[in-house]
């Protein structure tokens, strides 16, 4: 696999490893978001006395920060295919 090549059907692999990348990134965001979506649901159903409640809280800390990540995720793997 040669990253920049023209392929025999004049597509350029490095679109398309840009477009893959894309599709991945976009993926991630959309499963992060689904998490932090339903434990904001479940922290809502759940009484401040609930011991339940610190665990979700983790679960959706651990989820908006991989949200916060994906930005500089996606500008390396830019920087990693246009190289």
């Amino acid at each position: 696999y040669c990253i920049g090549c023209v392929d025999q059907h004049g597509g350029d692999d490095m679109r398309d490893a840009q477009s893959r990348e894309d599709e991945t990134i976009h993926y991630l965001k959309n499963q992060l978001s689904i998490i932090v979506g339903f434990a904001h649901l479940l922290a809502e159903q759940l009484s401040a006395e609930d011991p339940a409640r610190a665990d979700v809280s983790e679960i959706l800390d651990a989820a908006q920060a991989a949200l916060g990540r994906l930005p500089e995720l996606q500008a390396r793997l830019s920087q990693e295919s246009t190289r």
